[in-house]
């Protein structure tokens, strides 16, 4: 197993699992992967199109903040 690149972890840790991606250097809280895909610092799993649209409408109901430089 020579040379083998690690790009993707998943940590399972009290009913919550944490993902973890290989991204390029100095990478903010939106980044991209090693081949140059956004990805978010954070995403919500959700079980089916019900729970989808509850947990829409919580974030919806609450105010924002944008991130520096994006609308």
């Amino acid at each position: 197993m020579k040379n083998i690149e690690i790009l993707m972890a998943i940590l399972n840790f009290a009913n919550q699992s944490f993902f973890l991606v290989k991204s390029k250097g100095a990478e903010k809280a939106t980044f991209q992967d090693h081949k140059g895909n956004e990805h978010f610092l954070m995403t919500f799993e959700v079980d089916g199109i019900e729970q989808l649209r509850g947990f829409h409408s919580v974030l919806t109901k609450k105010p924002r903040k944008n991130i520096k430089g994006q609308p």
